[in-house]
């Protein structure tokens, strides 16, 4: 992983995209990389912006030089995103309402640049996990920052959902592949040997051969049900005479 690149990890539900972003997330931490996480949740009434917001928010908590002041300058247009920071903004600066199209431009802009600024003063790692919950907006956001990347150096990691998008996330991940910055990681499930070394992990013993067969048959070896099939199989003890729900 390095600085102007965007990996897209994407697979069905429970198969691993969350943890692997975790464990890319604590390398770069522990390499001396800033974090900032944008999640996209399945709950009514989310605004607009909403995993740029937690980004920016995360961004603008930590202590940074000089003061808010010093790092909105230069980008003021962020404050139409998070209003508390206008007391900090030079409000001469902050740009003027335009027609939707160019305010959206000029607001994009500024949000670029101000990530753009962070990680030129700190190694920064953007996590946007289930884009494909995401509102249009972020998407839009998020398909103007890619096209930023190359002269960015920024690394941005993001995580979706396979199967059936809406329209605006389909458009977005056209987008994203037509940029030479992004790749796509598909994430499969777990062969048979991996499944019944998952088992006799989460188990603590050893898994009957036909019982690990069953379940890889079963869950086609996706982790997250295989786990909460082992917890059957702890339940049970009598991992023979097993009952597959």
């Amino acid at each position: 992983l390095k600085a102007g690149e965007v990996p897209l990890l994407v697979g069905e539900t429970g198969i691993g995209k969350t943890r692997l972003l975790d464990i890319a997330t604590d390398e770069l931490i522990s390499a001396g990389y800033q974090s900032l996480v944008g999640r996209s949740p399945e709950a009514p009434g989310t605004p607009a912006f909403w995993p740029w917001i937690q980004i920016l928010r995360e961004h603008f908590d930590t202590p940074l030089p000089g003061g808010l002041g010093m790092a909105i300058t230069g980008s003021e247009g962020v404050v139409h995103l998070l209003p508390e920071l206008r007391r900090h903004a030079d409000t001469s600066a902050i740009p003027t309402p335009q027609d939707p199209a160019q305010a959206r431009f000029t607001m994009f802009d500024a949000i670029t640049t101000c990530l753009d600024r962070a990680a030129r003063k700190l190694p920064t790692v953007i996590t946007l996990e289930d884009i494909h919950r995401a509102d249009e907006a972020s998407l839009l956001l998020l398909s103007f920052l890619v096209t930023s990347l190359p002269n960015c150096p920024l690394l941005l990691l993001a995580s979706y959902r396979d199967g059936i998008h809406t329209t605006a996330f389909s458009k977005t991940l056209t987008s994203l592949h037509r940029a030479t910055s992004t790749h796509c990681l598909p994430l499969d499930g777990l062969d048979y040997a991996e499944t019944a070394h998952l088992l006799s992990a989460l188990t603590g013993a050893t898994t009957d051969a036909d019982v690990a067969r069953a379940l890889h048959e079963r869950t086609k070896g996706n982790p997250y049900f295989l786990a909460h099939l082992a917890r059957h199989l702890e339940a049970n003890r009598e991992m023979k005479e097993l009952a597959l729900p």
